[in-house]
């Protein structure tokens, strides 16, 4: 090689290596600005992820490369060296000498090549090895005193969930490894490293010595695999005759388990052997003999041989043999899942729901939740939008103090969709400096129905109306983060982007909201975004969002004082900040001191809990099958086997602060996997007790978890291993019928857990519930509900909150269940008449949610009919379907006309102190006023059925006229 073209090849690794750097600058440099901006202040947190990543990326890298460069040394100086020269595939003809420096940089570029790829396997298990290093004192024990070593092998919990994972890696890296090193020197010396002879080719000592070597160190690395294998069978499963079961079992404990020991044995012995080659050379035979055994015992042994152990020991004789796992299961399930603490309590159901119960549990009637969120979504699209750049993503259910009293609310983020800013004014500019937030909220009680069959609005417009008897002010309306744009329908994430803003600008340039002459804008004034105050700053981020580089170097509206706010997106926000938890995808947004707040649920989760059955989510797909459809569930694991709702995530949807709190418990019932990464990240986390007082009130239950746990409850409510087995009690979740809007027809789902405020049975006060009934497999009849508790102490103290309790119906008891109320209003004339009526005219039914609420030893059941006529488009709350079971139904206008329906006259939901003062004569006349609309509703559902000719349906309404009248004249006397 010419002087010219080593001195060019220099220049050309030198510029490479200089443009490498950069691009991990510009890729480092604006997360480690976003870290440490006020608003986030958490650089030690990108400081230790980062730092944690380049040591074990450097440290295996630089591990493999010594391990490598020592390999190819030895292979060099034992045999191609002596090579006289390597001749590759011939080219036209001719053979290539490569001569000895091209061999000796073709080795070390390979080397390197291998080390980055292996650096970067190790940089990315940055996060098992911080939790392998930062539990030494974290034990399962201060869970479960009683369960925390797993039943087999007698192991803390603790080991498989911190300690496994890290050394089941680093165990399968020198394997695959040395896997390597071992095969490819092999084949190097079979190719080079023969010295002939007459008869044959034999290798010399120290090439014997170098092979079997790495020979011994592959079979010892396999042996302590084969550790890990039996330890993995703790978290699989196992298949029984009525379904799966979770952990080892009879034929893992009998045949796998003693099969892997075998095998561990018998490569340790053969990795004896090999070592004893280097001095003994006919032993390589045995040697070779013993990895022929390994081979045939791995499939023989794992294989056939726990076939015929589970076909002909196990089966014949099945619950007898695998009785001890199925309890191991259960018990373990039920402790990942935090359900072995769930209280039971048995539950009539059949008690006689009174007038006077009615009346006197005016707080939960009051709070009887009448909007689905689907129908009241679209409200509020076509009612509050009031630009087209304006959406509601969702709708959120929580509860507040109104007047003294808690009332259940229902609310949702104006925010602001750039897609749906027309399409030519989609410039790089508007999105990046005038439209950049949302705007307010709406919010409405839950049970409140103005005319027109629209909600009541405590919150509306933009900007924020305030109405009574809602009192706070909106101070702080506009959102600067939010959800954002669902990518699909299953997206998790939302789509906002980067925007500049220029804090303090005399001239703002920020769409705020419009009036009706002109729009009003603002500028940013809050503590979040990154400073753009020099050349590098910029040029950083121009780097990192390349596809507008040129609009971010050049652009004239970016000065010294401009501030670039990033990961806008809350679930990208959280997830960027904390990628080790699960996050649920349903963020709710809460309003305190005039701020609007996103509150969301994180997650601990593991899939290395010893014996305890994964989550699993069900998918459907719908499925083609030439001219006919049909859809197909898809199951996939999600998370793990093990969860917790440790943590709640505060983000402030104006600056975008994140506040992560641990839910600190009791004793006994703490964490150890938040408790880890309180330990790796101390500035993180901090304690529920500093979490805001006003905030603390809205904390609720999330969803999620609930709907994981009361999947796993329908089963591992068993705890008698033979019931389990049989799936003798087995539940499911209560079904309902839902139409949704522009559906033919209702269709059957599963009903959808639903945020209550209820007085549970044998409690004094009133409380926000989470709730889900079950009825039994395969059955229609409700067979118990389960329910969580959302609220704390007045103190700011968890207190119960978090409690499942599980309230249990008599078992000779037939309690009608949700999908057979559905059933009686289908069946009831009046009702489908008038939904098929009204489908007939160019509008939509829509069926919403039914609710199966428990009042004293009763159940009611309520259910929303939605009306969306095509001229407006927005859907009209028509009815409320109401039920005590029984096969008898009624609806009226309101949930008030429907339960004066049920009982024969008029039911206030709302009685204030005043009107509780008022003289027996007022309340006279609130009656009358009551049976009066009675009698015109009467009267006009008689002048229907007249005209439609449903004359026996018309006798009976005007029968109930006339007893309407009757009892009305009696007030009136």
């Amino acid at each position: 090689m010419s002087s010219i073209m080593k001195r060019l090849f220099i220049v050309v690794i030198v510029l490479f290596v200089l443009f490498v750097g950069f691009r991990i600058w510009a890729l480092l440099y604006p997360d480690w600005l976003w870290f440490k901006s006020p608003a986030i202040n958490m650089a030690s947190v990108f400081s230790t992820m980062l730092i944690t990543k380049i040591v074990l990326g450097l440290g295996f890298g630089a591990l493999f490369l010594v391990i490598t460069l020592g390999n190819a040394f030895l292979l060099w100086k034992f045999a191609l060296s002596k090579a006289a020269e390597i001749n590759v595939i011939p080219i036209y003809g001719t053979n290539v000498n490569l001569g000895k420096k091209m061999i000796i940089v073709a080795i070390l570029l390979l080397c390197l090549v291998l080390s980055v790829i292996a650096g970067s396997g190790g940089a990315i298990q940055w996060e098992p090895y911080l939790r392998y290093t930062n539990s030494a004192q974290l034990s399962f024990s201060q869970v479960d005193p009683e369960g925390y070593r797993d039943p087999i092998f007698g192991k803390d919990i603790a080991y498989y969930v911190f300690k496994m994972p890290f050394l089941r890696f680093v165990r399968g890296w020198l394997f695959l490894t040395f896997l390597f090193l071992t095969a490819g020197t092999g084949v190097i010396y079979a190719l080079f490293g023969g010295t002939s002879s007459p008869k044959k080719s034999k290798l010399s000592k120290p090439m014997r010595t170098h092979l079997f070597l790495l020979a011994s160190i592959t079979l010892f690395l396999l042996a302590w695999g084969r550790i890990f294998s039996m330890y993995e069978l703790l978290a699989a499963e196992t298949t029984v005759r009525h379904g799966w079961v979770y952990g080892v079992g009879y034929t893992d404990a009998m045949a796998r388990i003693p099969v892997y020991k075998i095998m561990m044995y018998v490569a340790i012995i053969t990795g004896i052997v090999f070592l004893v080659s280097i001095f003994v050379r006919k032993a390589v035979w045995l040697g070779i003999g013993g990895v022929i055994l390994f081979v045939l015992i791995s499939m023989l042994g794992t294989l056939i041989y726990p076939w015929i152990v589970q076909r002909f020991q196990v089966e014949p004789q099945e619950f007898d043999k695998e009785k001890k796992y199925i309890e191991y299961n259960i018990k373990y399930t039920r402790r990942a899942y935090n359900l072995n603490n769930v209280t039971g309590t048995p539950y009539s159901g059949t008690g006689e729901l009174t007038l006077e119960d009615i009346t006197e549990n005016k707080a939960i009637m009051e709070n009887i939740r009448l909007w689905d969120w689907r129908p009241l979504r679209d409200v509020f699209r076509q009612r509050e939008a009031r630009r087209p750049q304006y959406n509601f993503n969702d709708v959120d259910v929580d509860r507040y103090i109104i007047d003294g009293q808690v009332r259940q609310v229902m609310l949702s983020a104006r925010e602001l969709f750039f897609s749906k800013v027309k399409r030519e004014s989609q410039t790089w500019v508007n999105r990046t400096f005038v439209y950049t937030h949302g705007h307010g909220l709406t919010m409405i009680p839950v049970s409140e129905i103005q005319e027109g069959g629209l909600p009541r609005m405590y919150i509306n417009d933009i900007p924020p109306k305030i109405h009574d008897p809602w009192k706070q002010e909106i101070t702080r309306p506009e959102i600067y983060y939010g959800e954002g744009e669902r990518v699909s329908f299953r997206s998790e994430m939302g789509r906002l982007p980067y925007i500049i803003v220029n804090p303090g600008s005399a001239n703002p340039e920020e769409f705020d909201y419009p009036q009706e002459d002109r729009d009003t804008y603002t500028s940013y004034a809050g503590i979040g975004g990154v400073e753009i105050k020099s050349f590098w700053r910029r040029l950083a981020f121009a780097f990192k969002f390349s596809e507008d580089m040129r609009n971010i170097l050049f652009s004239g509206k970016i000065n010294n004082n401009s501030k670039i706010l990033l990961h806008r997106s809350i679930s990208e926000r959280v997830r960027t900040i904390a990628p080790f938890l699960k996050y649920d995808k349903d963020p709710y947004l809460v309003t305190s001191q005039g701020r609007l707040y996103w509150v969301m649920d994180a997650y601990t989760t593991t899939h290395n809990y010893p014996y305890s059955e994964p989550m699993i989510e069900q998918t459907t797909e719908v499925m083609q099958y030439g001219r006919a459809t049909g859809t197909r569930i898809r199951e996939q694991r999600i998370w793990g086997n093990y969860i917790r709702n440790s943590v709640k995530v505060i983000i402030d949807a104006y600056d975008g602060t994140v506040d992560f709190y641990i839910m600190t418990k009791e004793p006994g019932q703490e964490d150890p996997i938040a408790d880890c990464y309180r330990n790796i990240f101390p500035s993180l986390f901090k304690d529920f007790s500093q979490m805001p007082d006003d905030l603390k009130q809205h904390i609720r239950y999330p969803l999620t978890l609930f709907m994981i746990q009361a999947d796993k409850y329908s089963a591992y409510h068993m705890n008698d291993a033979q019931q389990f087995y049989y799936k003798e009690d087995l539940w499911q979740i209560g079904t309902e019928k839902y139409q949704a809007q522009g559906e033919i027809a209702a269709v059957e789902q599963p009903v959808e857990p639903y945020y209550l405020i209820l007085q549970l049975p044998g409690s004094d006060k009133e409380e926000f519930i989470l709730m889900i009934p079950y009825t039994p497999y395969g059955k229609q009849n409700m067979v118990a509900w389960l329910g969580a508790k959302c609220d704390i102490n007045k103190d700011g103290t968890l207190g119960e909150y978090g409690n499942l309790v599980v309230y249990n119906f008599p078992k000779g008891e037939l309690i009608d269940g949700t999908i057979q109320i559905e059933a009686y209003i289908d069946q009831d004339e009046e009702i489908s008449s008038q939904l098929s009526l009204w489908s007939q005219r160019g509008s939509s039914v829509i069926r919403g949610n039914l609710l199966a609420i428990p009042i004293k030893e009763s159940m009611l059941y309520v259910e929303p009919i939605y009306l969306q006529a095509e001229s407006t488009a927005i859907p009209q709350l028509k009815r409320v379907v109401v039920s005590l079971g029984g096969k008898s139904v009624v609806w009226g206008e309101d949930l008030q006309s429907a339960l004066a329906a049920l009982y024969g006259r008029s039911i206030p939901t709302r009685i204030d102190q005043e009107a509780e003062q008022k003289p027996a004569m007022v309340e006279r006349d609130e009656v009358s006023k009551g049976l009066a609309g009675q009698a015109i509703e009467q009267y006009n559902r008689a002048q229907e059925y007249l005209r439609n000719g449903q004359w026996s349906r018309y006798g009976e309404e005007m029968n109930k006229l006339q007893k309407t009248l009757q009892e009305l004249q009696k007030k009136a006397e």
